[in-house]
């Protein structure tokens, strides 16, 4: 209504440059994750003080390096900030940049917590969607392609991504639970109370344990160098992480599936992806 009171010609152009603009973020929005790949939450801090907001970038990029994502609410299924088993819905307003703000946090464990819409991306080429499903731990994708008769190139992939992030605030103890993602990794130990050099988690999908699933660790270092590292998921969806104090980490995981019929009828997709993703870092001393 306030836009209304103001219609002259150059207030028209700049309503129709802002829609431009939003056009071409919505655009990006959507690109390939063979060129870009993870998505995860890097907020502007790990351990803010107790009664601090937090403000949480969306990032896309690969190997923890990437850029952030402005807030879509049509492109959002689910965002929360949970803590003590309470979940806090954050609302934002499109195109906010950093997309997530949230608080005044109270002392303890709090995981901000980000669900997308899915959407899609077009392969011309097998060999690109090949290229990215190898490296999530699909090797045997050309023969699943072949065996269930998909065109060599030109297809479609769904793809929806499920990211987190642990904060810790004062102490940041608190309560660690599965949040009821349809693929999530779950972290068994708080790595800011962590003692030892390792990390439990584990890998989830439909609420049951991924085992032999890939998980990529990406670890930064107090140089701001990252390093990249893989392992499989026993039999039981676990995976004991290495981690080292003064080091944030991404950890990501990957599921692999025929779409269903109305997933595949919307989007014309023959594969979907669905993307899991958790940020935290372990501090040079526990907390607390």
């Amino acid at each position: 209504m306030m836009r209304a009171m103001f219609i002259g010609k150059s207030s028209l152009t700049v309503e129709r440059a802002l829609i431009v603009t939003f056009a071409v973020l919505a655009f990006l929005l959507r690109a390939p994750v063979a060129d870009a790949h993870e998505v995860w939450l890097a907020p502007s801090s790990y351990t803010p003080d107790a009664g601090a907001d937090l403000a949480v970038d969306i990032k896309n990029g690969e190997k923890f390096l990437g850029s952030a994502l402005y807030y879509s609410e049509q492109g959002t299924q689910r965002l929360e900030r949970i803590h003590n088993g309470n979940a806090t819905v954050i609302t934002a307003r499109l195109g906010d940049v950093p997309a997530i703000r949230t608080g005044p946090l109270a002392e303890g464990l709090h995981t901000i917590v980000y669900v997308s819409n899915p959407t899609d991306v077009f392969y011309p080429t097998f060999a690109k969607f090949e290229a990215f499903a190898e490296e999530k731990g699909f090797g045997e994708i050309a023969r699943r392609h072949a065996a269930r008769g998909l065109p060599g190139d030109k297809f479609r992939e769904a793809y929806t991504r499920f990211a987190k992030s642990m904060i810790a605030v004062g102490h940041g103890a608190g309560l660690i639970a599965p949040l009821g993602l349809e693929t999530e990794i779950v972290a068994l130990d708080n790595p800011y109370t962590l003692v030892g050099d390792e990390m439990r988690v584990a890998l989830t999908y439909q609420g049951k344990p991924r085992a032999d699933a890939l998980l990529t660790i990406f670890a930064r270092g107090a140089d701001n160098v990252v390093s990249v590292s893989t392992m499989k998921t026993d039999a039981a969806g676990l995976a004991v992480v290495p981690v080292v104090r003064g080091t944030t980490y991404l950890l990501d995981a990957v599921v692999l599936r025929r779409p269903s019929a109305k997933r595949a009828a919307k989007f014309k997709a023959v594969w979907e992806s669905l993307w899991a993703s958790l940020t935290f870092a372990v501090p040079a001393e526990p907390s607390g």
